[in-house]
Order: structure tokens, then sequence, then C-alpha cells
């Protein structure tokens, strides 16, 4: 009797694991098949980056060829040396009595000189935007107004002849001259113009 149970129990034993073989082999196999393919993404992971190394390195040699400098620190260095000779060439125009001003694209002014800001007696900060509008003569302002905003518009000269009224209420008669500033693509990036007392 203890035989046959014995058997018996060894056989239930059998069917339960060949059961749960079939149930779990499935499982494992996709176990498997999950780790191969994490495995396979490593290795390519790896050889994508030995592939990148060297280009790697070359790029950081060719951002870097002055004494390991960053290419943020060649920027920065670069922009120092534009704004030192900014100030050398707007120092030299000053130099020269020029009242002079600068203008963006649109035609506000975003820089005037001393001499400019002396002759009509103002200080720079007013006269950047379209503050100068408000001080032409009135019987000269939508004359000017229309040919400067021609002159942006199709990005041409201006050379007009007008009346500032200046600070102290006096009237002055000018000359005002501006010049596009052309581009890399020669579209006007700006505009460099300056004022002549008419005497």
């Amino acid at each position: 009797m203890t035989l046959e149970l014995t058997i018996g129990a060894i056989g239930i034993l059998g069917s339960l694991t060949l059961g749960w073989f079939k149930v779990l082999q499935p499982m494992w196999i996709k176990r498997k098949e999950k780790k191969k393919k994490e495995y396979d993404i490593l290795v390519s992971i790896s050889e994508d980056i030995g592939y990148m190394k060297p280009r790697l390195e070359r790029v950081y040699e060719e951002v870097s060829p002055n004494g390991e400098q960053s290419l943020k620190d060649q920027i920065t260095r670069i922009d120092q040396n534009l704004h030192f000779h900014k100030g050398i060439h707007r120092a030299t125009i000053n130099a020269q009595g020029v009242a002079y001003w600068l203008s963006d694209r649109n035609g506000l002014c975003t820089e005037a000189s001393q001499n400019l800001c002396h002759l009509i007696d103002r200080t720079e900060k007013e006269m950047i935007n379209n503050n100068w509008i408000s001080w032409i003569h009135a019987n000269d302002r939508d004359r000017i107004i229309t040919e400067w905003t021609a002159s942006i518009k199709y990005q041409r000269v201006f050379n007009e002849r007008y009346r500032i009224v200046k600070n102290s209420g006096d009237i002055m008669r000018v000359k005002g001259y501006a010049s596009p500033i052309p581009g890399l693509n020669y579209n006007a990036e700006g505009y460099f113009g300056y004022l002549e007392e008419i005497t």
C-alpha cells in the first residue's frame, strides 16, 4: 500500500512539475529573450560609443585649438575684442567732431555720439528709439517721417534738410544724412547717420 502511495505521489508530483514547466517555460523563454535583447542593446551602445569617441575627440580639438580653450571662452574673447574695437571706432569718430547716430534695421536709434547730444542739447538716453521725431519742427515733421519711413522700407539713403527744436527752445536748421549698413546677405542691418548744422 505504501509503495502504491509513493508511486502515486511521484506520479502526481511529476504531473505537477510538468504542468508548472509548461506554464513557466514560456515565461523563462521570454525572460531569456528579453535579457538577450538588453544585452544586444548594450553591445550596440558600446559599439556606437567606440565609433563616436574618435570623432568627438576630433571635434574637441577643433573647438579648443588654442591652449585648451572652450568654444565659449573663444566666443567671449571675440565679443570682448569686438567691444574694444567698437569703443575705438566710437572714440575716433567723436574726436573728429562728427555728430553721428546709429539705428537698428527698423530705424530706431540705438546709439548717439557725444557730439550729436551736444549739438541738439539732448542726452543719449533721450535720443534712443524714435524720440528725435518729437524735436523736429512741426512744419517739417510729416515730411521727415515720410522720408525716413521710405528710407527704412526701401533700404535707401536718407538725405534731408529740416529744423530741430533744441532743448532751450531755439530752432536749428540741420542737414540729416543716413546710410544703410549692409549685413552678410546685403540687407540693411541698421543705419549710420549724422547731423550737420546749416548756418
